[in-house]
């Protein structure tokens, strides 16, 4: 009775491991997607994160040669050392799934 117990927990925890890995890589198919999901990882709020509209920052990632996109200064929050995080690095995986880590905006 017990073993039994313990496999439907086991096969329970697996499925709720997959189900947040699904929803998380189905987040990050669009890089703005991808920011906002970043944004809520790091600590921003919740409504900043869903309203912001992150776009492709043009002339900074041709200056840079990165693949860059912005939020504006009214939905960047803080990091953990006081900086103030506007600026998105993306990369991609497989094609599909984007990364986007946060960048220090960097002085021209």
């Amino acid at each position: 009775m017990k073993n039994n117990q313990h496999t439907v927990l086991r096969k329970t925890l697996y499925s709720i491991v997959v189900i947040v890995l699904f929803l998380f890589l189905v987040s990050t198919i669009s890089p703005k997607n991808a920011v906002r999901t970043t944004m809520l990882l790091h600590g921003a709020s919740p409504v900043a994160a869903f309203q912001c509209d992150p776009v492709y920052a043009p002339k900074t990632s041709k200056s840079l040669g990165e693949n860059l996109y912005s939020i504006s200064n009214k939905y960047a929050y803080k990091n953990g050392y006081g900086t103030q995080i506007s600026l998105f690095h993306m990369k991609t995986y497989l094609g599909i799934f984007h990364f986007a880590a946060p960048t220090i905006p960097f002085l021209p």
